[in-house]
């Protein structure tokens, strides 16, 4: 499984970390 607290942290920026989550989780959704 993908571990989304690294990919998270290991982000120079907490606040830009988030928002590319945010897009990868919904590349990962189809959405």
């Amino acid at each position: 499984r993908i571990d989304f607290e690294r990919i998270v942290l290991s982000m120079p920026d907490g606040t830009y970390g988030l928002f590319n989550l945010e897009g990868f989780l919904r590349l990962i959704e189809g959405g």
